[in-house]
């Protein structure tokens, strides 16, 4: 399928005056979110770590069809030397997308070595998407109800993935969600079902004091 951009709303860093484009990066989240794009339903500012982004695009396909791409970038963080920016795709929930871009950020407040830093965020996205394929396939017929796992990163040590839990009640429109994220040796898969089903607990742990609501029950 071929297509070709039609139009991109931007946040504000996209400003056409360059000067305010580059005081808007000195200030807080707090100051950037008051000329940011409306987010999306059910997600919220607060949902957002400092330095991540929201950003739709409209794309028209080959057919005329208009189509829709959203995804999340990390920007202007000080360890950063371009943009981090989620996957696009549609197949991956935007909710998905969120908890992957606060894990980089994360992630980079606890790196001290900007090499380092810089390798492990370089997108290498047929090795991660063949892990994902591997581990999730193994267990999709084994997790609680409304949740997912998700391999969000690999590097050559270490693969870092997430427990997401994302329900929707469609007769009042409210939504639960959480996340909890961990990470496993890469050549240790012996060690893989404890350390899933410690992650289970952890996620159970935080949604029960968040919503009451427990995902392990009958």
């Amino acid at each position: 399928m071929f297509y070709a951009p039609i139009y991109k709303m931007t946040d504000a860093t996209d400003a056409t005056d360059a000067t305010d484009a580059i005081q808007l990066q000195k200030n807080d989240k707090r100051v950037r979110k008051h000329t940011a794009q409306m987010l999306p339903p059910g997600i919220t500012q607060s949902m957002m770590k400092k330095y991540v982004v929201y950003y739709r695009e409209m794309m028209v396909l080959k057919n005329g069809k208009q189509q829709s791409r959203e995804y999340f970038k990390v920007e202007s963080h000080p360890k950063l030397t371009k943009p981090w920016v989620s996957s696009k795709s549609g197949k991956i929930s935007l909710i998905e997308k969120l908890t992957h871009a606060n894990q980089v950020v994360m992630d980079l407040e606890n790196t001290n070595n900007n090499n380092d830093h810089d390798h492990d965020y370089d997108h290498d996205d047929s090795a991660v998407n063949n892990e994902e394929d591997s581990i999730c396939k193994r267990w999709s017929k084994h997790l609680p109800k409304y949740t997912m796992l998700r391999v969000i990163r690999k590097t050559s040590t270490e693969i870092i993935m997430v427990l997401i839990f994302d329900r929707k009640d469609t007769i009042n429109g409210t939504r639960m969600t959480g996340a909890y994220t961990f990470s496993r040796a890469v050549n240790d898969k012996e060690v893989e079902k404890t350390t899933i089903s410690l992650a289970l607990q952890h996620l159970r742990d935080k949604l029960r004091e968040k919503y009451g609501i427990d995902i392990l029950s009958p």
